[in-house]
């Protein structure tokens, strides 16, 4: 959701600069993007993926099948985060 609020600042002009935000973040958001590019690369994720992490980071709110959101939205998202969470962890982002 952190790297959605960017992306959405992004759009309306905000610059991110390191250091300036309330809470001090382990990476830049620009990691977190090319962290999902490189696993669609290595195709462990795919466009279906990627749609639904876009759609959600955007409203910032997870998929949840009980609102309304299809099941197979919250396991492509479910999936895609398992797939990043494992690369973040392997390149000392998150611990």
């Amino acid at each position: 959701m952190w790297f959605g609020a960017c992306q959405l600042a992004r759009a309306v002009g905000a610059r991110l600069q390191a250091g300036q935000g309330d809470v001090a973040r382990p990476c830049d958001p620009d990691d977190i993007y090319r962290a999902v590019q490189r696993l669609y690369r290595l195709r462990r994720i795919g466009g279906r993926h990627l749609r639904v992490l876009g759609r959600f980071a955007a409203s910032q709110c997870p998929p949840d099948p009980r609102a309304g959101d299809g099941a197979g939205q919250a396991v492509l998202w479910a999936e895609a985060l398992d797939y990043l969470d494992v690369d973040l962890r392997q390149r000392g982002i998150v611990a």
